[in-house]
């Protein structure tokens, strides 16, 4: 009798090591960069249908429903897959409106002018172009003919 040992020799790969970034917090309307590394095929997912298949991607003109999970798959060189996510924050733009009982007034008079107000919101206000040194209140006081307008920022988003 001969006795046969057969062998099976099983390999384990490893998983991909992903990583995954974005560049966020960012203001709405502004562009988000994804980034990741560790494998050499990429598929990207996240809200509002995003897709993508590069390994460093970009989202623009972002809305605030934007804000979420992205998710990259990827594919290692042994063909292994696996994930990782980022969480992308997309912060609101503020207000920027003015409002004043008119739009002109006599010689020697003035104008009120009154931007949107609220918490933490921060003020610049310029004439014809023009920053207005020390304006940085929500209302200002025009004493001369010209075209006005207000920079609103808040939570590092601005607006005007």
């Amino acid at each position: 009798c001969i006795d046969t040992i057969l062998r099976f020799v099983v390999t384990v790969n490893a998983l991909p090591v992903l990583t995954a970034t974005n560049n966020g917090p960012v203001c709405e309307g502004g562009t988000v960069n994804l980034s990741a590394s560790g494998a050499v095929s990429y598929i990207w997912s996240g809200p509002n249908s995003f897709a993508a298949t590069t390994q460093n991607t970009s989202r623009s003109n972002l809305q605030v429903s934007d804000s979420g999970t992205y998710t990259v798959k990827g594919t290692g060189a042994n063909g292994c897959r696996d994930d990782v996510s980022t969480s992308v924050a997309v912060k609101p733009l503020p207000a920027a409106t003015i409002t004043s009982a008119s739009n002109a007034f006599c010689t020697g008079g003035s104008l009120l002018l009154t931007a949107n107000t609220g918490s933490g919101l921060s003020y610049v206000w310029r004439k014809d172009g023009n920053v207005i040194s020390g304006a940085t209140a929500s209302t200002y006081t025009a004493i001369t003919a010209g075209s006005y307008t207000v920079t609103v920022t808040s939570n590092g988003c601005t607006k005007t």
